[in-house]
């Protein structure tokens, strides 16, 4: 953002500010949780604790599906091939196949049966 903008409060700020607060909040928790709030548990757990689970128990996993299932069937074709493009050897035609075969058909069954085996985590 230019200071520009952030003296003038021009649209850009209206569209950042829920951005910011977001934010604070989300580096509040993590900050508090050691100090002022290390004395909030919820079922023995501290706030900390629940954070690191719900970031890489759920947020990474469903993250990493998503954006792995957009590069494999949304991105364009051409831009994902001249990432392995070599004009001297074929294996980059090779590596790309596999790798997209990788995306599409291997990934997301992996990740889907992680985030199963959360879900069955939390009942036992």
């Amino acid at each position: 953002m230019s200071p520009k903008v952030a003296q003038s409060g021009g649209p850009g700020m209206s569209a950042l500010t829920p951005l910011l607060a977001a934010a604070l909040l989300i580096a509040i928790w993590p900050a508090l949780s050691t100090s002022v709030l290390s004395s909030v548990r919820f079922g023995g757990h501290g706030l900390l604790e629940l954070w690191d689970a719900a970031l890489i128990n759920w947020l990474l996993p469903v993250t990493a599906l998503l954006l792995s299932q957009v590069v494999a069937w949304i991105l364009d074709d051409r831009l994902k091939r001249a990432e392995f493009q070599d004009d001297k050897d074929l294996t980059g035609e090779v590596l790309y196949r596999h790798w997209i075969f990788m995306l599409r058909f291997v990934a997301p069954p992996i990740v889907i049966l992680a985030l199963v085996m959360q879900v069955a985590g939390l009942f036992s």
